[in-house]
């Protein structure tokens, strides 16, 4: 599911944590979940997700994802600053795209050591960014979300290396919608898609 029940998220950590080697979680806290960080409340990622094993944790302050504060203040950016050096020990993640900037914009200007951005305007929709919107500052992880399937994984990839904006960071990938099929009249996680992008990324190589 795509919002688990807490009880579930518990079951998924003691789970995690008996793989060999242990899983590595990410969070994405949606809703109020992701206001109270936004407010200066960080309680539920440092009493919980943390001892749970999360390290990290994904904010997504868009209307789609239940959020209600008022990106344009300032105090919200500074609320993540400060999140970032309460809660050290999980790499923080800021969804960015046009609805996000007024905060994206505030928090990068920062500069914290433990966050990245995901660059992602499709919000779990399976609509693809363009990735010349994308503004990276030199050497900064970046995430790059958006559409992304097992049919395009590769031609987005070459794409996301051509491009002088990111040249030279470290990027990564988030997919949803692209990695989920209907099972039962339900929308599931299906293992298979996955291993079909992981095997036509691995046909590339890493010479290109």
């Amino acid at each position: 599911d795509r919002y688990p029940s807490m009880e579930w998220c518990e079951k998924l950590a003691k789970t995690a944590k008996r793989t060999s080697p242990p899983l590595r979680l990410a969070g994405h806290l949606c809703g109020s979940a992701v206001d109270a960080v936004l407010k200066g409340d960080v309680r539920f990622v440092k009493e919980t997700l943390v001892p749970w094993g999360f390290r990290r944790v994904q904010l997504n302050a868009t209307k789609r994802n239940g959020c209600g504060a008022d990106l344009s203040d300032a105090a919200c950016g500074f609320s993540v600053l400060r999140a970032c050096e309460q809660v050290p020990e999980v790499e923080w993640i800021v969804q960015a795209n046009d609805e996000t900037e007024p905060l994206w914009r505030r928090v990068v200007g920062g500069r914290p050591r433990k966050l990245s951005l995901l660059w992602d305007s499709s919000c779990g929709a399976g609509v693809k960014l363009d990735p010349e919107k994308m503004v990276v500052h030199d050497n900064e992880r970046v995430g790059y979300a958006g559409g992304l399937n097992p049919s395009n994984i590769v031609e987005t990839l070459l794409s996301l290396r051509a491009n002088p904006s990111v040249s030279g960071s470290s990027i990564w990938i988030d997919m949803e919608s692209g990695l989920r099929s209907s099972y039962e009249g339900k929308e599931r996680f299906d293992v298979n898609k996955a291993w079909a992008v992981c095997a036509a990324i691995d046909d590339v190589g890493w010479d290109q």
